[in-house]
């Protein structure tokens, strides 16, 4: 029989990029601004063709730009922002607050697109299953049909009817995806231009035929794809379906087939959480970790799995497979970030036991310890500092300023773990306290009274550390000795 093309045999279609829509176009139509105008990009003609050359995805110069007079069209204009901007964290976290305060002092806004990935925040908050998030960006103007350029992307409407029709949904996360599709408008469409075969329709509840009759009449259309490069298998993986992805791979469904996301059917079963799919397509040959197409980076189904990881037992069975631990996403992410961003000890634990790497950086150089500060994660806080004896160097000069992320996310709990530990004692760098942290903390929406005391003394014992004398430095240092040899045995 033959297979359908795999993503690998269609270089064309993977071009990278990323795509901000331009500035006078994502105002809305009919609206009276002094921006949206009849012009189709931000910046003066005689640049367009230069800029359009050095970028794929080209949304103008917003210096440029005319000065809008329309502060709904101003709160839609898009920009490029670091993957570890407090915008981006506060969606992943599902901190409404958080996001709310930025957009109104114009720090941020609901369409801004992280550098790395090329996500916007409603996507960001709608893989972290944030639906109250959702439905707040969503008022606040944020794009539903946005999308990447990159062939293996979508855009969050179309990532809604997926959730859809993927189902094992709450209520609330039902409201707020038919938010998103516009009620069954979007997903209508997004049936009709599928083009689903016959055993997708039957997988979907579309159809009212039997699988394995239909399998017995076609079986060459097994591995058909719709239009997104999905297999019947991989809708079943993603659903849940037990029975089906059974009878499928009975009658011979291959396993390894990756889609124009390039993602396959263990990663749709790791993503949506579904432990029992995930062991049964391993154990019918699924790769752990599927090779990618030259030049392409993307999460192995255990990267994947990790942020949907509600127990640790589905990432110790791809682990049992021999899953990379340290395999990374495109923005240099492992799976114990995710540990770290979630707060799941267990996860943590079961990743650093199985070789996962403490000290690698992410693509915007943060550590996972400085994840677990940011999402103010106290046990797999608590877990890294216990683990100092592996850090090759002080864990506070590694990354991002540990201090400039305590000022910007941390709260009482999070600054009572790191005054109590030895890592702001140690003299490793005299200048580590230099920096305006007050400041930083007090422009934070939730500083209080108690915050800003505990974080001064935070401050105090880390300016204090500039002034130890070398032989309590040495004393100090033995903390590391000691838990070395401790660790070692």
């Amino acid at each position: 029989m033959k297979k359908p093309h795999s993503v690998a045999s269609m270089p064309e279609e993977l071009n990278l990029g990323v795509c901000v829509t331009p500035s006078a176009i994502v105002c809305r139509k009919r609206r009276s601004c002094s921006c949206h105008t009849q012009k189709t990009t931000t910046s003066p003609a005689f640049l367009n063709d230069l800029i359009g050359r050095l970028f794929d995805g080209y949304a103008g110069l917003s210096a440029m730009s005319p000065e809008c007079d329309n502060r709904e069209c101003q709160g839609s204009r898009s920009k490029i922002i670091p993957d570890n901007s407090r915008c981006i964290n506060f969606a992943v976290d599902g901190n409404i607050h958080g996001l709310k305060f930025l957009f109104d002092r114009g720090l941020a806004s609901p369409r801004d697109i992280s550098s790395t990935r090329g996500y916007s925040l409603l996507r960001w908050a709608l893989y972290s299953k944030h639906y109250e998030a959702c439905r707040f960006l969503l008022q606040a103007v944020a794009d539903v049909e946005y999308r990447p350029i990159g062939a293996f992307d979508n855009s969050p409407r179309i990532i809604a009817c997926h959730f859809l029709l993927e189902g094992n949904l709450s209520e609330p996360a039902v409201d707020a995806l038919r938010a998103i599709t516009k009620g069954n408008d979007y997903l209508e469409d997004f049936i009709d231009d599928s083009n689903f075969p016959k055993t997708h329709r039957i997988m979907l509840g579309l159809s009212g035929s039997d699988l394995e009759a239909e399998l017995l009449l076609h079986p060459e259309e097994i591995d058909l794809p719709d239009s997104m490069g999905r297999t019947a298998l991989a809708w079943a993986a993603a659903r849940n379906d037990r029975r089906a992805v059974v009878t499928l791979l009975r009658y011979g469904a291959d396993p390894n087939i990756i889609d124009v996301q390039i993602l396959g059917a263990l990663s749709n079963a790791a993503a949506r959480g579904h432990t029992a799919c995930v062991k049964l397509l391993l154990d019918a040959g699924a790769d752990p970790d599927p090779p990618l197409p030259s030049g392409i980076k993307k999460g192995s189904p255990l990267n994947i799995a990790a942020p949907n990881a509600n127990d640790a037992l589905r990432v110790k069975i791809l682990l049992d497979f021999r899953a990379d631990v340290n395999q990374a996403s495109v923005d240099d992410k492992t799976a114990l970030f995710y540990a770290a961003q979630k707060d799941d000890a267990m996860l943590a634990i079961l990743l650093l036991e199985n070789g996962a790497e403490i000290n690698m950086p992410s693509s915007t150089r943060d550590m996972p310890l400085t994840t677990a500060i940011t999402h103010n994660s106290h046990h797999v806080l608590q877990l890294f500092l216990e683990r100092g004896y592996e850090y090759s160097e002080c864990p506070r000069l590694k990354g991002p300023h540990l201090l400039d992320a305590t000022a910007l996310y941390a709260d009482l709990k999070t600054i009572d773990i790191l005054a109590n530990t030895n890592h702001f004692r140690l003299k490793y760098d005299r200048h580590f306290a230099l920096g305006d942290f007050r400041k930083t903390l007090r422009d934070r929406k939730d500083v209080t009274e108690k915050l800003s005391f505990a974080f001064g003394e935070l401050l105090r014992i880390s300016e204090g550390a500039s002034h130890v004398a070398e032989s309590d430095k040495r004393l100090l240092e033995a903390w590391f000795m000691h838990h070395a040899s401790f660790g070692a045995q």
